[in-house]
């Protein structure tokens, strides 16, 4: 997958950017963003709460199957 980043202009908050880039990005992409973003920030929780660091390839991999699992779903609820 070719990761592709909205433009950063001058006093450009991160909501905003994060908007662009979705708005760039088809379905899939945002998913694999999505999932990113919640895979390091549920790395980070764990290490902050519970003292467990998670290596990044297990954190590669976890982010890999969660995106796998979220496309059987919606392979079962069917498109619109």
């Amino acid at each position: 997958m070719k990761v592709i980043s909205a433009p950063i202009h001058e006093n450009q908050d991160w909501k905003h950017w994060l908007a662009e880039t979705f708005n760039i990005y088809n379905t899939y992409q945002c998913t694999c963003l999505a999932v990113s973003f919640w895979a390091i920030w549920h790395n980070r929780n764990n290490f902050f709460h519970e003292g467990i660091w998670q290596r990044t390839c297990a954190l590669y991999y976890r982010t890999k199957h969660t995106r796998r699992s979220i496309g059987k779903q919606a392979q079962y609820k069917g498109s619109p």
